[in-house]
């Protein structure tokens, strides 16, 4: 049971923002999978889950000072 949501934690793993997580982006966005929690995983809280995340959290990996949500 998931009892709280951190914007970056795509699957839900209590990780927040690692490469699971972007994988996991990658697929929402292709279509493979669908998102568990939208709001995990709209990290630029625009409403949409789109190829803008997948930068931010690229970014966010990649060591950039990025803001998730």
């Amino acid at each position: 049971v998931i009892t709280k949501l951190f914007v970056g934690d795509v699957n839900c793993d209590t990780v927040v923002a690692d490469n699971h997580d972007m994988i996991t982006l990658r697929k929402i966005i292709l279509g493979i999978e669908t998102a568990l929690y939208e709001d995990s995983a709209d990290l630029n809280t625009d409403g949409k889950i789109n190829i803008l995340d997948l930068i931010r959290i690229k970014r966010y990996l990649a060591g950039e000072e990025v803001a998730l949500g």
